[in-house]
């Protein structure tokens, strides 16, 4: 697995270490990477509900549909993706097509409607949106050539009243996390006080990867792990630890063969489609030093076919849907393997001893089990609805928030964030600026004693 894959799987990174030790350098390479894999996960999922609709539906008419119907300055929840689908399907098919259900992935069979409002949504993420790193500091991309949205304290306070809808398939980053979470204050609290002053934060954090069903991926830079609060306290009298688990397939040879075969259709598909256009740009330079009307048409007419021929059903296709559709079918048998110790004691996770390098008072346990009995028989993202209801309430998409206008990190940067802790230093520095001015003011005014010899 690639490393950018690997970092983008994981919904929750604590970067930490000392300063000068370069966090804020690597946190800015992390964030390129998952942003990479994101978007070549949205590009992925658009070209394989092409591949397996490809017969249902014309993707040209549904992508201008989509242009001529969403709403940029709106905020879309799933109810609105589906409308959209919805009154495309009334114009140009028919309407009970969008009830059947398709093997989209080996333990989800989804609707046609279903993949076509996923499909909008991820259409509006690539082609509206086009920004997928929020941060606290301006990052420029390499992957889009965009400056990064400034994230709003108020974006983690599931509490408070926020402008800012909840996407998906966002990079979320915090640097210097110790500085700008004022989550910390609460645990100095009163019972009352807390209730007060509780912002949500600490649950949203808990909740984020439902709330963007596993896309989102937040980064955060703190100089040590202390500065993150932990909200969550072990009480049983028996702790089990987790260990990174791994998939084992059955037939995994022939599945890494399948995915080979299909990449190497998609290269033969460009080929192609690249061979055509040096025939279209060559009729081009003809007809610009000839002048002469054939050549023109004949490029426009190669145009038309061959553009065209990337988002149609074409050969290519036909053959990749076959090979997709026996790569799901083995990807059905698969089984997880899952690493797991037993403790005794809450002190003892994750500690080793140092000699005989074994977890201390813990039983190592190895889980092996068929992926049927768990995979599309529980609801994964179990309070993705928490924010689905939040964006309903909320008024402004991330297309339309302003991107950071300069990489250097001025105040006017700093407060397009509103993050209080920030604002508070900048608070305390004009409040010191006036007791100093007028200091100075008072010592002119203050009459001059000179000693009479």
């Amino acid at each position: 697995m690639k490393i950018e894959t690997h970092i983008a799987s994981l919904y929750y990174i604590l970067l930490v270490g000392a300063i000068g030790s370069r966090k804020s350098a690597n946190l800015t390479a992390f964030a390129q990477m998952c942003e990479m894999s994101k978007i070549r996960r949205m590009h992925e999922n658009q070209y394989k509900t092409q591949v397996l609709l490809g017969k249902v539906i014309d993707f040209n008419d549904f992508a201008t549909h989509i242009q001529e119907t969403l709403d940029p300055s709106l905020v879309h929840h799933d109810f609105d993706y589906k409308n959209i689908v919805y009154k495309f399907f009334k114009k140009n098919a028919s309407i009970l097509q969008l009830t059947e259900h398709v093997p989209f992935e080996s333990f989800r069979t989804p609707t046609i409607l279903q993949i076509l409002a996923e499909y909008v949504e991820v259409y509006y993420y690539l082609y509206i949106r086009k920004v997928h790193i929020m941060s606290n500091t301006t990052i420029e991309s390499v992957n889009t050539g965009y400056n990064s949205l400034p994230v709003k304290e108020s974006y983690f306070q599931l509490y408070r009243s926020n402008d800012l809808a909840h996407e998906k398939y966002l990079v979320i980053v915090e640097d210097e996390k110790g500085v700008v979470d004022n989550s910390r204050v609460y645990a100095r609290m009163d019972k009352d006080s807390v209730k007060d002053n509780d912002d949500g934060k600490d649950i949203h954090a808990m909740l984020q990867r439902h709330g963007s069903k596993g896309t989102n991926t937040t980064l955060v830079v703190s100089q040590s792990e202390k500065d993150v609060t932990a909200n969550r306290r072990r009480l049983p009298n028996r702790f089990v630890e987790f260990i990174k688990p791994s998939n084992v397939h059955i037939f995994d040879i022939e599945m890494r063969l399948l995915n080979w075969i299909i990449g190497r259709i998609k290269q033969k598909e460009h080929k192609f489609y690249k061979r055509k256009m040096r025939q279209y740009n060559r009729n081009l330079k003809a007809y610009s030093l000839r002048n002469k009307e054939k050549y023109y048409h004949k490029a426009e007419m190669l145009y038309h076919d061959y553009h065209n021929y990337l988002d149609t059903f074409n050969t290519h296709k036909q053959k990749i849907k076959k090979f997709e559709k026996l790569s799901l079918f083995l990807g059905k048998f698969l089984y997880l393997v899952q690493p797991i110790f037993l403790h005794e004691s809450e002190e003892h996770i994750g500690t080793r001893n140092e000699n005989e390098n074994k977890i201390i008072n813990s039983f190592p346990l190895l889980l092996v089990y068929p992926a049927n009995i768990t995979f599309d028989r529980y609801d994964q993202y179990a309070y993705y609805d928490v924010y689905n209801e939040r964006n309903k309430k909320a008024s402004k998409p991330l297309s339309d928030h302003p991107l950071f206008k300069s990489k250097i990190m001025s105040r006017k940067e700093h407060e397009l964030m509103n993050y209080r802790a920030i604002n508070r230093i900048y608070q305390e520095i004009d409040d010191q600026q006036q007791i100093n001015i007028k200091q100075k003011t008072d010592s002119k005014k203050e009459p001059v004693h000179y000693d009479s010899y």
